[in-house]
């Protein structure tokens, strides 16, 4: 059975997790990653530093001591004041298609809510079809680029108003 905690940004099973995101995403994108300028992949991976500060809430789904999912929200940069961003959702590959992601946002949404924020941001790939059904599926709308991204070959972006 599986529980949701808030946890720091810094907890060692977040960032194994972070780890096990970033293999998966970075073998999915090596193609177009390597392909880019070498100034223009330095703006891509800035644009993806998270200062744990800056973190409202992270969230670690854990199946008895085990970490099986992640997701966490910073104010954005463009609206910090009325507007959260989500950052690195994901689900390990054995705990895929039981609604986790589902439910990690729709906690993020209430407790920005609750923070008083208005709209929810996030940014994803463009080879992420799950990821853009779910965020869809929400309520989350195509969105311009927004600060601090727009290095990425085929960024998508989304808001949702709370």
């Amino acid at each position: 059975m599986t529980a949701t905690e808030a946890v720091e940004w810094t907890d060692p099973r977040v960032a194994a997790l972070h780890v096990a995101l970033f293999a998966e995403t970075g073998t999915l994108y090596k193609e177009s990653l390597d392909a880019l300028p070498p100034e223009t992949l330095a703006a891509a991976r800035a644009s993806l530093a998270v200062e744990p500060s800056e973190i409202a809430v992270t969230l670690l789904v854990v199946d008895g001591e085990v970490p099986v999912a992640t997701a966490a929200a910073r104010p954005s940069q463009a609206a910090p004041e009325t507007e959260w961003e989500v950052k690195r959702v994901y689900v390990t590959d054995d705990y895929r298609g039981r609604g986790l992601s589902k439910e990690l946002m729709l906690d993020l949404e209430q407790r920005a809510r609750t923070a008083g924020m208005l709209t929810m941001v996030l940014q994803t790939g463009a080879l992420q079809p799950a990821a853009h059904g779910l965020y869809e599926s929400l309520g989350y709308e195509r969105a311009g680029v927004y600060p601090p991204y727009g290095s990425f070959p085929g960024e998508r972006f989304y808001r949702k108003t709370l």
